[in-house]
């Protein structure tokens, strides 16, 4: 067969013709077969490779029986703990009674039962103030700063009362 481009027939290439033909039939299968697994080869998963090892000790503490569980303290148990803490000041104050005690020719006074002592004035302070009724007669018009000892005051150095202990203070003296 004679062509116009000098008597040579033009064929297709092998390769292309052949993919074309398996995009349709790929294209019609699919469109026949909606929802079947696909006709070309499976994809292959990677396969896990692992190994046990052998080990003594386990990696965590063991469980125990129970697990702990915080129960409030009964109020005798709040009573009988000791809460105070002494600070810097409380360690002055301590040291400078000690030595006129031992001046004097008494025992010092051991670390241990001051706060035991504070402990128990600032519960029993706190109790009283919450048993009385009426907290505004506590308050005397007629107070006295317990540090200065001075019963003056101003707007801006007012005498200040203890909500647990009914003590009156200048703000200024106590340092508020």
């Amino acid at each position: 067969a004679a062509t116009a481009n000098g008597g040579k027939v033009a064929t297709p290439k092998a390769g292309k013709h052949k993919s074309k033909e398996r995009k349709k039939e790929a294209a019609a299968t699919a469109h026949h077969h909606s929802h079947s697994a696909p006709s070309g080869p499976a994809v292959k998963l990677p396969e896990v490779v692992y190994r046990e090892l052998e080990q003594d000790r386990p990696d965590a503490p063991a469980r125990p029986s129970s697990y702990y569980r915080y129960i409030d303290k009964s109020l005798e148990e709040l009573d009988a703990e000791v809460e105070y803490d002494m600070d810097e000041e409380d360690y002055i104050w301590l040291d400078i009674m000690n030595d006129r005690r031992r001046a004097d020719g008494v025992t010092p006074i051991p670390q241990e039962v001051f706060e035991s002592l504070m402990d128990r004035l600032e519960k029993e302070s706190y109790f009283e103030s919450h048993n009385k009724a009426d907290p505004g007669a506590l308050i005397d018009e007629d107070a006295v700063c317990c540090i200065c000892n001075d019963g003056e005051c101003q707007s801006s150095n007012v005498i200040l009362f203890c909500d647990m202990c009914n003590l009156a203070v200048h703000q200024e003296c106590y340092g508020v």
